[in-house]
């Protein structure tokens, strides 16, 4: 009796350490901060670029130009086109705005200058940033932000039709005006980087994995300023 006692107690915690690997391998973060990674808006080793937008045009309620080529995610807030940059309207509200005038792969690279970053607090989730596999017809995207505090300043994330689900939190030195975001996923796995540096690489395989979609711009409320300028998007080959 007290052998099978111990068998049944070894199985059981067996079972709780697989369930616990299970749950921590699928959003496993499969890079810390601090590895360098050229990043330049003509391309890379692992992309090439389709497009961009400089917002260099007359001030508007929203983004998009004379071919319509922005669209505003469902139930998020719009972007709007001042001094030439994209601002977000509604510093309490989520945003997300997609490009929609070409075609995406579904291994997608973009990136953006920080204009304004003017507010959030730590590991709040707030902050300006981009969006990955972002959908026209639901409120489905990749969002990863950043803000101006001193740490838990970036996020990554994913909604599902309106429902968010934080993959990780962490922190870098605080975001400051003219910091370049970039982001990538290829397959499962998603990238971030500040000023050329990758500064987080995660798998997302928890079975809610967006396949396909567009790329843009995200904000995650609240903030006091944001701003982003020099926006471009490509095609990722690779998970640099």
């Amino acid at each position: 009796m007290r052998r099978l006692l111990i068998i049944a107690s070894l199985s059981f915690a067996f079972c709780c350490l697989f369930a616990g690997a299970q749950t921590f391998l699928a959003r496993r973060i499969l890079l810390e901060p601090g590895s360098a990674v050229p990043v330049a808006t003509t391309g890379g080793p692992c992309w090439t670029t389709n497009s961009t937008d400089d917002f260099n045009r007359a001030n508007s309620a929203n983004l998009p130009a004379s071919s319509n080529a922005w669209f505003t995610v469902t139930s998020e807030q719009v972007f709007a086109c001042s001094n030439n940059q994209a601002i977000v309207v509604f510093e309490g509200s989520d945003s997300c705005n997609v490009f929609t005038n070409t075609h995406f792969s579904s291994n997608q690279f973009c990136i953006a200058t920080v204009k304004a970053i003017t507010g959030g607090t730590v590991g709040g989730g707030q902050g300006m940033g981009l969006c990955l596999r972002g959908s026209t017809s639901s409120r489905t995207f990749y969002r990863l932000i950043a803000n101006g505090a001193a740490s838990g300043n970036c996020e990554i994330g994913r909604k599902t039709n309106g429902g968010y689900w934080k993959l990780t939190n962490f922190t870098t030195s605080a975001w400051a005006s003219n910091d370049v975001m970039a982001v990538c996923v290829v397959g499962q796995t998603i990238s971030m980087y500040r000023n050329g540096t990758r500064i987080m690489q995660l798998d997302d395989a928890s079975g809610g994995i967006y396949t396909n979609g567009w790329c843009g711009v995200s904000f995650s409320s609240s903030m006091t300023s944001s701003a982003l300028d020099d926006w471009a998007f490509g095609d990722a080959t690779c998970a640099p």
